[in-house]
């Protein structure tokens, strides 16, 4: 039985960032990293930021546990909508068996030049 190569689904990544406001009301996003956790303030948010089908920013409140929640749950629905999207036939027409009819040049070369490209 012959190896069979499945092709690899990329998995979209979630990254997790603070958004954190100032006194003057500036805002400025840092990734949130799991060894070194910054809290949230009054003013700031979590949000998840993703690149399907563009950059995305989704804000999901100022509790770490429910934004990590949030992130896991985001990869697994963007993962599955991947595979859906790998496991549907593709119902594009092959453009190369398409046959167009032939054009007047063609038919014209072959009846009015012999093979030595003299006119008949």
């Amino acid at each position: 039985m012959p190896l069979v190569k499945i092709p690899a689904i990329k998995a979209p990544s979630v990254s997790l960032y603070i958004r954190i406001t100032d006194e003057k009301g500036r805002r400025r996003y840092e990734r949130v990293r799991p060894r070194s956790l910054q809290p949230c303030g009054p003013r700031d948010n979590y949000a998840l930021l993703y690149y399907v089908p563009k950059m995305t920013w989704e804000q999901v409140g100022q509790d770490y546990n429910e934004a990590v929640r949030r992130r896991a749950t985001k990869e697994h629905e963007l993962l599955q909508a991947a595979r859906d999207k790998s496991a549907q036939p593709d119902t594009t027409p092959n453009l190369l068996r398409i046959r167009h009819p032939p054009s007047a040049w063609t038919y014209f070369s072959d009846t009015c030049f012999r093979a030595d490209n003299q006119r008949s």
